[in-house]
C-alpha cells in the first residue's frame, strides 16, 4: 500500500498503520475438539450476502476441493461472540478469502495471530506474505486455482511461525509508531 501512494505525496513519505491486533488475545488456543479427519476451513465474513466477499465462490472452492480431499468443512464464524473467536479459528486448518476488494482483512490477522494459514485472492499485501511464506497462498479469483491451492495447504504439516507476519500489528507497537508519527511532524 506504502509503495502505491508515494506517487500522490508532494515528499514521496508514507507511513502506513494498519488496524492493529490485540496478540495478547489472539495466541495459541487448545483447540476446539473436532473430528480428526475432518479439515475445517474458516470464513469469517458476518455479511455472506455482501457481494464483494463472493461467498459463492467460497462455496464452489470448498466443492471443488473436497473431490480431492473428503471432509472438508466450510466453517463460517457469524454469530460467535468475539471471546469465542480465538479458540474458534485456532480449531481451523486454513483460512480462505474469496473477497474482491479488502483492506488488511482482520480476519487474516486473527488467523496468521493462531498460526493458520491462508488461500486468499490477491487483496491487501497478502501476496508479501506468500511470497516468503509456502503455507499462503494469493490466488487467482477464480474456484479452480483457489481449490487447487487450498488442497495443497491442507496437506502441508502446520507451520509454526505465521504469528511473525501480524507481531509489527500489534496494538502496543502500533500505537508506539503513532506517537512516532505525531513527534515526527
Amino acid at each position: 500500500m506504502r509503495v502505491s501512494l508515494i506517487p500522490y505525496t508532494s515528499k514521496g513519505k508514507v507511513m502506513v498503520l494498519p488496524a492493529p491486533i490485540d496478540l495478547d488475545k489472539w495466541t495459541q488456543y487448545i483447540p476446539i475438539i473436532k473430528n480428526r479427519n475432518e479439515k475445517w476451513v474458516l470464513f469469517t465474513s458476518q455479511r455472506i450476502s455482501d457481494p464483494v466477499k463472493r461467498y459463492t465462490l467460497c462455496k464452489k472452492v470448498i466443492k471443488l476441493a473436497n473431490q480431492n480431499i473428503k471432509n472438508i468443512v466450510l466453517r463460517t464464524a457469524r454469530d460467535l461472540p468475539y471471546a469465542a473467536m480465538p479458540e474458534f479459528v485456532a480449531s481451523c486448518d486454513a483460512i480462505l478469502c474469496t473477497s474482491e476488494s479488502e483492506g488488511w482483512p482482520n480476519s487474516i490477522k486473527e488467523a496468521l495471530a493462531c498460526n493458520i494459514p491462508f488461500v486468499s485472492t490477491d487483496i491487501s499485501d497478502l501476496a508479501e506474505i506468500a511470497v516468503k511464506e509456502p503455507s499462503c497462498r494469493v490466488c487467482e479469483p477464480n474456484a479452480v486455482d483457489l481449490a487447487r491451492n487450498l488442497c495443497e495447504v491442507l496437506q502441508m504439516p502446520r507451520q509454526q511461525n505465521l504469528r511473525r507476519f501480524v507481531e509489527p500489528m500489534d496494538i502496543q507497537r502500533s500505537s508506539r509508531r503513532l506517537l512516532s508519527f505525531y513527534e515526527f511532524l
